[in-house]
């Protein structure tokens, strides 16, 4: 497919009706698989989102009975996406195929993309519980990295309100506040509880914040990371993600702003993502827009080796985004995940599923034309099967 920068709508259209399979059909027989890789939106039933309950009497009930802590309470039996709940179900299913897993798998959940590192750690443990596994949080975020190296772990809140410009997270969540600060004095336990596990789900949110927790300033690899990468690589533990958390295990150009027109009037910058919302107070960075296509070209974790990630990807309408960064950086494969749906990967022998409601979109050998972008695409519906080593 050759993309005009005068085509937009044109492209959207024509991906999403020319569908193909072709060169993407997979023969091997190794049905273990490393990562689990969601497009975002996955929609559980809480008190929080009403509107992903099948019925809503409880959250009634909770409110009679003066549930005055504010907590979360999730329903996943209740929820009426059952594509959501599936792909959580099958995350788990890969976690007990790990080694040593058992029946009851070990699940830590990263909350790292979060200005509020807080905020979901109560729905993730409810949602791996409900469904069969012991379920963690690992409290590893970019504000215990920074109180950790300059020895601030007493003073957490202020890190986090230098690092994430959230204030009193101490007062509106003590006790988790007080497990975070235990863990960041205690650099050990980031090392027990990755040895420990058999599954590490990564949240939405902000890549970038989760990238700055587990790949130092210099590019290279932390502690922690080394040592996920390590036990993924022996199937050990198996890594999941949705949004952000999908984004980031990229191992070509990371994403971090973008929309598909600003990438196609503008083009892409591996620069830092501008502030949100900096054109409502003119801060945006000379030269770039709110919705400027941002890049790091080190990517992300690495695990997804093959190349680039995106999500939230039809229901944004980000193909174009997708193309032009992939040809402006010569990625030779780019991979954008919908919404409710995921991409399942054996990183060993490349061969992947497409689970959930909707599809991924391919992008493959995409160069930079006088007049656009030329690329070889695909889009896989949800059931597909193929092999990303296969040309």
């Amino acid at each position: 497919m050759k993309l005009s920068k005068a085509c937009l709508n044109y492209l959207i259209i024509t991906t999403l009706t020319a569908l193909s399979l072709s060169g993407y059909a997979s023969e091997k027989n190794d049905d273990y698989r490393h990562l689990l890789l969601a497009g975002g939106a996955l929609k559980i039933c809480s008190n929080y989102s009403p509107s992903n309950c099948k019925e809503t009497d409880w959250i009634d009930t909770l409110s009679n009975n003066n549930l005055k802590d504010g907590r979360e309470v999730v329903r996943v039996d209740l929820s009426k996406s059952a594509q959501s709940v599936a792909i959580f179900q099958r995350f788990i299913t890969m976690a007990k195929q790990t080694h040593n897993a058992g029946e009851q798998p070990l699940i830590l959940f990263s909350t790292s993309a979060s200005v509020n590192p807080y905020d979901a750690v109560i729905f993730y443990q409810s949602v791996f519980q409900q469904l069969g596994a012991k379920s963690m949080w690992l409290p590893l975020d970019v504000a215990v990295v920074k109180a950790r190296s300059e020895g601030r772990c007493e003073d957490l809140s202020q890190v986090q309100s230098e690092l994430l410009n959230n204030n009193d997270l101490d007062e509106r969540y003590p006790e988790l506040y007080q497990q975070q600060v235990n863990f960041c004095k205690s650099p050990q336990q980031t090392t027990d509880l990755l040895a420990q596990a058999n599954g590490l789900f990564f949240n939405g949110g902000d890549q970038n914040l989760t990238r700055q927790a587990w790949v130092r300033a210099d590019n290279s690899p932390s502690h922690a990371l080394t040592l996920l990468s390590e036990r993924v690589a022996n199937r050990q533990t198996v890594v999941g993600g949705t949004s952000a958390g999908t984004a980031v295990q990229s191992a070509g150009p990371m994403i971090s702003n973008g929309s598909s027109k600003a990438a196609m009037q503008q083009g892409s910058f591996a620069v830092e993502p501008p502030p949100r919302d900096c054109d409502l107070n003119n801060r945006c960075p000379a030269g770039l827009s709110v919705d400027s296509l941002t890049y790091n070209p080190a990517g992300g974790t690495g695990l997804f080796r093959f190349g680039t990630l995106d999500t939230h990807f039809s229901e944004r309408s980000r193909q174009a985004r997708l193309m032009s960064l992939a040809a402006d950086t010569s990625t030779a494969l780019a991979v954008g995940v919908d919404e409710t749906t995921a991409l399942v990967v054996n990183l060993d022998n490349g061969a992947f599923d497409v689970i959930g409601e909707h599809g991924v979109f391919i992008v493959r050998d995409a160069t930079v034309q006088d007049d656009g972008v030329a690329a070889q695409v695909s889009y896989l519906w949800s059931g597909a099967h193929g092999d990303f080593n296969m040309r």
